[in-house]
């Protein structure tokens, strides 16, 4: 894989920006040593292994390069960032959805579809997410009014990805059969979302 995470602490510890280095200090100060596996930190496993990855559309070039199903959980952990499930064909049997990412530039919509990001694009989003999860996890325990915060936004976060999920599935599993068959019932999709990040 492109995305070492242990070679990504490291260089996180020996930077020459202060700010990388006191993201490691902070969180093992509250944590202790950031293990080899990240599976084994906190903020995973709190709160990443809720989210059940699926199947998208990625680059071809690099589908083997990377961890996905991983880059997709953090995509939808992420308190930072606006995302959805896309189906740029017209919604077919069988069809992946696009993951798109949006953002801002300019006061202007940007959609960024993963399936067409290169290679240092996929391993920068790695980098940022991982570093936002560390420096917000210890303010899990810094303080008890963030700590409700983050603990309410992450179960806003998990709501939201399953309702997309739902969604998602329904329209690659339901209407693209083309009223062949009844449909089933269509899931609540509606829900009170928002990417604010806790004060």
């Amino acid at each position: 894989m492109l995305f070492d995470f242990r070679e990504f602490i490291n260089e996180l510890r020996n930077s020459d920006n202060e700010q990388y280095r006191e993201t490691i200090e902070t969180y093992e100060q509250f944590y202790g040593p950031i293990p080899n596996d990240y599976k084994e930190l906190a903020f995973y496993k709190e709160y990443l292994s809720q989210f059940k990855p699926i199947k998208y559309k990625v680059p071809e070039e690099c589908k083997h390069d990377y961890d996905f199903d991983l880059l997709l959980v953090l995509i939808a952990a992420s308190f930072s960032t606006n995302y959805d499930f896309v189906f740029t064909n017209g919604c077919f049997i069988g069809e992946l959805p696009e993951l798109n990412i949006y953002a801002s530039s300019d006061g202007k919509k940007v959609v960024i579809p993963v399936s067409e990001q290169c290679v240092f694009q996929l391993k920068r989003m790695f980098e940022i997410y991982f570093e936002e999860n560390l420096n917000l996890q210890p303010l899990t325990l810094m303080d008890y009014f963030k700590h409700d915060s983050i603990e309410e936004k992450r179960k806003l976060r998990i709501q939201n990805y399953n309702n997309l999920v739902a969604e998602a599935d329904y329209f690659s599993n339901t209407l693209a059969k083309q009223n062949n068959e009844p449909e089933g019932k269509k899931p609540d999709f509606n829900n009170e979302f928002t990417n604010d990040f806790p004060e």
